[in-house]
Formats: structure tokens, C-alpha cells, sequence
């Protein structure tokens, strides 16, 4: 396999507050879906060549729209989540696949300006995993999220949904692994949170275990559409109102 390899998980049904008619990574922002601007960063930005995209819920859609992805410039090969178990088992799933460093990106998630292109030079470094960041001072967006304990640019621990916050460091679903993180998943249990397998407790368990977990920051507007308002909010950003 040639050129460098992105994930993306989009498999979720997403909140009720969205058309049950329409995968939630499906949904247009000034005439493109959420998905394809991730595709797009991760061409662009990060010169991924080959994407997986993890499909479940409503998959068909995702295909019939990027098809072997050469109108987009990029290889897409998919992958299916028979049940919805989480964004680690989302992952877990690209293992067979995948046999060196890649990148994740959350097919639901929405970037604008940002700075992913400054991600490239870790690849040259040694590193387990790398988990983007933010400094947010919404407390309520980070608790929506997860956050961390870092000591520098090191994580030390992450909490997925904290009930409540102590720092201002908010988590992204933009990440850089080597493979060492498949292992460290088929690991982790489903969490009581959800029922699902969170990739946030695997990379958690990694900080502990074998360090050479990195925070990077991000830079721009991003949005965590889990909601009608998270929407609306990503359409005014881009002038789509």
C-alpha cells in the first residue's frame, strides 16, 4: 500500500434531532456533506492517498456518493460495522488493513482553517499515539467531548464526557496512531457510559502503559455536530444560512 492512510468512522446513527432518512456524515454544509470535507482535510492537508471509511447505519449512501473515491481524489475502501459498538471498535475494525502509522478523523466532525498540515512532521517522530486538541473556554463543549491531563505536549490521562471540567484542553476526534493501538482496544471493555467501545479508554490505557502519547493543538473553527444547534452553527461559520 503506497502514500500515507486515513480512517474515518462513520457508522453512528447520530441524534434524533437529524432525518432518520439521512446518514449524519451525509448531511450537506454548503452543498457538500460533513464527510467529504474530512476527506478533503485529509487529502489536502495531510496527503492521505487511501481512506477507510467505516460505514454501518445508512452505509449504502456513503458509497453510492464516493464510490472507489477517484472523483476525489483518493482511494476509498470501506469497511462495516455490523453493530454499533463505538468508535474503538470503529478503528479496531481497519486492523487487518492497516500495517503502519494513520491518521483518524471522525466523519461528523466539521474544520475550518485549521492547522492539520502541521501534524506531518510527527510522522518523522517516534509516538504512540497523537490526539488533537483544542483550548476551549466553553466548559459545556468540552464536557460534550473528552479532555485530558497533559504534562506539556505528553497526555497523561484522558476522561471522555467529564462531568465536570478542571482545565480548558478539549479533545477532537482528530488522531495520529501507530498500530500498537489495535491491540490496546481489543482490550478495552464497553464502557458504562455508553455500552460502546471508546477509543478515548484505549489511548488512556496506552498513556499509562507505554507513554509516547502526544497532544496536538489545533488551530481554526471546528465543530462536534451532534445536534440540530451544532448544525446550524457549522452552516454560519461557512456563510450557509
Amino acid at each position: 500500500m503506497k502514500g500515507k492512510i486515513g480512517v474515518i468512522p462513520a457508522a453512528g446513527k447520530g441524534s434524533r434531532a437529524f432525518s432518520p432518512k439521512t446518514q449524519k456524515v451525509m448531511i450537506k454544509i454548503r452543498g457538500k456533506p460533513i464527510i467529504q470535507r474530512n476527506i478533503e482535510l485529509m487529502r489536502d492537508q495531510l496527503g492521505v492517498k487511501t481512506i477507510y471509511i467505516v460505514t454501518g447505519y445508512l452505509g449504502h449512501q456513503i458509497k453510492r456518493y464516493f464510490g472507489g473515491g477517484s472523483k476525489f481524489g483518493v482511494e476509498i475502501c470501506y469497511v462495516k460495522q455490523e453493530e454499533p459498538r463505538g468508535i474503538g471498535d470503529a478503528v479496531l475494525l481497519t486492523n487487518q488493513y492497516i500495517d503502519n502509522k494513520f491518521f483518524v478523523v471522525l466523519g461528523d466532525e466539521f474544520y475550518m482553517r485549521s492547522n492539520h498540515r502541521d501534524m506531518l512532521p510527527l510522522l518523522r517522530k517516534k509516538f504512540n499515539a497523537v490526539c488533537g486538541f483544542r483550548l476551549e473556554e466553553d466548559a459545556k463543549r468540552i464536557m460534550k467531548n473528552y479532555t485530558g491531563e497533559l504534562d506539556g505536549s505528553r497526555i497523561l490521562s484522558l476522561m471522555e464526557k467529564p462531568k465536570r471540567t478542571t482545565t480548558r484542553y478539549m479533545g477532537c476526534g482528530t488522531y495520529l496512531f501507530d498500530p500498537v493501538i489495535y491491540r490496546y482496544i481489543k482490550k478495552v471493555p464497553p464502557s458504562a457510559l455508553r455500552g460502546e467501545v471508546e477509543i478515548t479508554d484505549a489511548i488512556n490505557n496506552l498513556a499509562k502503559k507505554e507513554s509516547r502519547v502526544h497532544a496536538f493543538f489545533l488551530k481554526g473553527d471546528y465543530v462536534n455536530i451532534n445536534s440540530v444547534e451544532d448544525l446550524h452553527l457549522a452552516r454560519r461559520l461557512v456563510g450557509d444560512v
